[in-house]
């Protein structure tokens, strides 16, 4: 597991998502830092995040 700092610009890309691709906040800012990051795939039963480009993995 890693942690991430999360900047004010990227609330503010997140709320736009969150808006765009009606998916939670937490979820969106999740997204936004995993972009910037270079992570293409996330562990989670959260549906939201088939609406996002990334990979879910549930298992």
């Amino acid at each position: 597991m890693k942690v991430f700092d999360v900047t004010k610009k990227d609330c503010l890309k997140a709320l736009e998502i969150a808006k765009e691709k009606g998916v939670g906040l937490s979820d969106a800012i999740a997204y936004v830092v995993m972009k910037k990051s270079g992570v293409e795939e996330i562990y989670s039963f959260d549906s939201d995040f088939d609406k996002l480009d990334v990979r879910r993995v549930m298992e």
